[in-house]
């Protein structure tokens, strides 16, 4: 985001002064700075509200049963935000001109670029889970497992999105619109899975139940399910099994280090080469006249279904507000989150014209051009967010 911002504004007369008066490095390390602490924030506040409520029963099975899911919420949003970042880098062309530059790009720059500007601040969600525990239980261990497995959980939805985002450019091209969507729509329902949990826990109380069933052997053992027993549930254990979890936590992280150095050549070459991969194709078509609104209509679809970027960004604040909304009510009547995203998506199409506008780069100056005044121009862009918004909400 942080990236289409700056295309789309970097040759505008405001823009050039304030950045020509200052240091452009330091514009890119303030936005994306107060870009990481606001997710920071913002997951830390939710989830501290929502882990005080096991907290406050002071039971601390329940604790832990939430911090798998927790652990589950953290391991989805690493697969959504992986995704649309390799995505965006590829649609971008971000490193492709890097080849021109007479110096060595180091290879692990994507996997570096996502975690350290971007997708480490979720970990902040799994802090007040573990906190938590600690207060209950004082052990330290907690605190460092629930780091080393946050990290390890990135790591592992960094590499399924890669395996995914190298398998879709070796598969013949198909409509891309059509491949987006069906991404997209995947996504948000292991996303709605997941939500399910959050608004009723009684569904994952039968799940917890099983793995307690489970011999003690495949609980520690078993990804993701052993999350519950080496992160949270081994405080009472004998010192000799606590070292042996940390040890089977270290090798499997280990192992997952070693696959990532397997497939960072592959990523690094695709993204490298996505110039190279622009279609060249020239196609003649006949022009045909239509009025403003559906013109821009037409206009705004294609550009929101044709990156996954574009459409990801639909559903983004969903993401980040949902959880907040667990177990908060108006009243009797309104005890469901899914009640409450109806306000939120309302609320949210208002400024998805802004978004538009930003992602037409430097096609805001053709628009600019035309003979359409600019509070025309932000009209139609509003239309379009306002009905892709109204379906939502109705769908829901």
């Amino acid at each position: 985001m942080v990236e289409q911002r700056y295309l789309a504004l970097k040759d505008t007369p405001k823009f050039q002064r304030t950045i020509n008066s200052g240091n452009k490095k330091s514009y890119f390390t303030r936005t994306i700075f107060m870009s990481y602490i606001a997710n920071a924030v913002l997951f830390t506040m939710i989830f501290v509200l929502l882990d005080s409520v096991y907290f406050a029963a002071k039971e601390t099975t329940m604790l832990a049963s939430f911090g798998l899911i927790v652990f589950l919420y953290l391991f989805m949003m690493g697969i959504y935000n992986s995704i649309v970042f390799l995505n965006s880098v590829y649609n971008n062309n971000i490193m492709s001109p890097l080849k021109s530059i007479p110096i060595k790009v180091n290879v692990n720059v994507p996997f570096v670029s996502w975690f350290i500007y971007n997708s480490s601040s979720y970990i902040f969600v799994v802090f007040p889970s573990a906190i938590f525990f600690y207060l209950l239980t004082h052990d330290y261990e907690t605190i460092f497992l629930a780091i080393v497995y946050a990290f390890l959980i990135l790591l592992l939805s960094f590499i399924i999105s890669s395996l995914l985002f190298i398998y879709s450019e070796k598969k013949a091209k198909t409509h891309s619109s059509i491949k987006n969507v069906i991404k997209i729509l995947m996504l948000f329902l292991f996303l709605g899975a997941f939500y399910l949990l959050l608004e009723d826990p009684s569904y994952f109380g039968y799940v917890s139940s099983a793995i307690a069933a489970l011999p003690y052997y495949v609980r520690v053992f078993a990804f993701p399910i052993n999350l519950e027993y080496i992160v949270y549930l081994n405080y009472n254990l004998p010192l000799f099994y606590r070292i042996l979890e940390i040890l089977l936590s270290l090798l499997f992280l280990a192992i997952l280090v070693l696959i990532y150095f397997s497939i960072r050549y592959k990523i690094y070459n695709i993204l490298m080469t996505s110039e190279e991969n622009v279609s060249s194709e020239k196609i003649y078509s006949k022009m045909r006249t239509t009025n403003m609104l559906r013109a821009f209509l037409k206009k705004d679809a294609k550009s929101t279904f044709r990156k996954p970027q574009n459409l990801s960004y639909i559903f983004l604040p969903v993401l980040f507000v949902i959880p907040f909304f667990v177990g908060l009510g108006v009243g009797d009547g309104f005890k469901s989150p899914f009640f409450s995203m109806l306000y939120l998506v309302e609320f949210v199409s208002s400024f998805y014209s802004i978004f538009l506008l930003v992602v037409e780069g430097k096609g805001i100056e053709i628009l600019n051009s035309l003979p359409v005044k600019k509070q025309s121009i932000a009209f139609y862009k509003s239309i379009f967010g306002l009905i892709i918004f109204s379906i939502i909400a109705v769908a829901f």
